[in-house]
This record gives C-alpha cells, sequence and structure tokens, in this order.
C-alpha cells in the first residue's frame, strides 16, 4: 500500500513535468532565407566578421575609422521586403545617403520590415569613429605637368616640379583626405576643389607654389612646390 501511495504521485508529479515542457516549448521558428538580407556593405570599408545573412552583428574592421561619413548598400532576399536604416526607408537602389559619423561610437539599425509594418529582422552595425580627425591632411596633389620630385608623401611638404619651356600655365589639382572637412588656400586664394583644378601662371625661372589645406578643426599643413621652367 505505502508502495502504490509513493508511486502515484511519482506518475502524476512526472505526466504533469511533460506537459509543462510541451506547454513552454513556444521556440520561436527559425529565420528562413527569405527572411534575410542579400548583402550587407559599407562602401570603401569591410565588415567584421564577412557578411552572413544568418549573422546579425557587425563592426568595421579595426573597429575604427576617421571618416565623417558611411554609406551602406544592401539588398532584401524577398523583393517584397522593405530595408530601413535607422528609421529611414532605403531608395529602390538600396543604397543610403552618406551618413554622418559622431566622434564616438555610432549604431546602425538595419530592419527588414514588411508590408504590414513589422520588423521580421534584424541587424546592427557598429561605427567607431576616432575623434580627432586629421582633416587639415592631403591624399595626393596631381599636376598637369610634370611630376613631384619627391613623389608625393601626406608626410613631405616640400616638393621640386620641371616642366617645359613652353609651360605658361599648371593645373593643380589637390585631393584632401576628407573633403568635406577641408578648404584650400593657393597662393592666398581661397579655393574650392569642386570646381575642379587651380590654375596657376608660369614664368621662366622658378615660380613659388603654397597650398595650405585648413581643416574646420582649426588645424592647418602648409605644402610648397617649386616650380622651375627654363627659359625660352
Amino acid at each position: 500500500m505505502s508502495n502504490a501511495w509513493i508511486l502515484v504521485p511519482f506518475l502524476l508529479l512526472q505526466g504533469m513535468g511533460c506537459t509543462k515542457s510541451q506547454s513552454g516549448s513556444s521556440a520561436k521558428a527559425p529565420l528562413t532565407a527569405d527572411q534575410t538580407l542579400s548583402k550587407l556593405i559599407v562602401i570603401a570599408d569591410q565588415l567584421e566578421p564577412a557578411f552572413d545573412p544568418f549573422v546579425n552583428e557587425y563592426t568595421l574592421a579595426g573597429g575604427e575609422t576617421y571618416k565623417n561619413k558611411l554609406t551602406i548598400n544592401t539588398a532584401p532576399v524577398n523583393a517584397k521586403l522593405q530595408v530601413v536604416i535607422n528609421g529611414v526607408k532605403l531608395r529602390s537602389d538600396f543604397t543610403t545617403d552618406p551618413m554622418p559619423l559622431a566622434a564616438g561610437s555610432n549604431l546602425f539599425t538595419i530592419n527588414l520590415v514588411d508590408s504590414a509594418g513589422t520588423t521580421i529582422n534584424s541587424y546592427k552595425l557598429n561605427a567607431q569613429r576616432i575623434q580627432d580627425l586629421p582633416d587639415e591632411t592631403l591624399a595626393d596633389i596631381a599636376t598637369s605637368n610634370g611630376d613631384l620630385a619627391p613623389p608625393f608623401s601626406p608626410d613631405i611638404t616640400s616638393y621640386q616640379l620641371d616642366v617645359s619651356a613652353n609651360t605658361t600655365e599648371l593645373t593643380l589639382s589637390p585631393l584632401a583626405n576628407y573633403p568635406d572637412e577641408a578648404r584650400f588656400e593657393i597662393n592666398g586664394v581661397s579655393y574650392n576643389a569642386d570646381r575642379g583644378g587651380y590654375d596657376v601662371t608660369i614664368v621662366p625661372g622658378t615660380t613659388v607654389i603654397t597650398l595650405i589645406v585648413k581643416g574646420t578643426s582649426g588645424r592647418s599643413k602648409t605644402f610648397t612646390i617649386n616650380v622651375t621652367r627654363p627659359a625660352s
């Protein structure tokens, strides 16, 4: 009698446990391929880890960037889904306008949204911008005639350039590392790179070109090019 009394509660408890386990196993169904992105590209940058449609969190390769803007290109596997990044629906080409990066941490939330407005999948991209942006630096100095000596380096500020005797004008095209953050002054005249190269009159002998790069940080850097033109 005592054995039966022990067995019956045990069976009841076991049955209750099975019922609870079954009723509590309402795990969310795994995502299918048509609920994912087909690609996730940060223009001119790499992701870590490499893109996988079933991996939902990313950072920029290297962890930090000096860039002040970021552009994302992506697309859903299912063309009926919309892509919304930080609350903004992407255009039909699934490319964002350049999005500003604040100093420090920047989070971009990339949602896949159905026609009812329900988010069915979400990706996150973390971008860490280094605060001290070197906005006074150059990526290159192009010239319409001759070659700089030594070849351009952002750390070298003085150059020699030899041109032919019939060169009366030289077009200078500086390229800032951060065009949105930099302004140019060439021989004392403000120059907007959007309008193309800057023309400098070259006379026989030596013409000195002084290029100043001014960053919005308040820092500046001066480059000098000594252009030598032989007499005719």
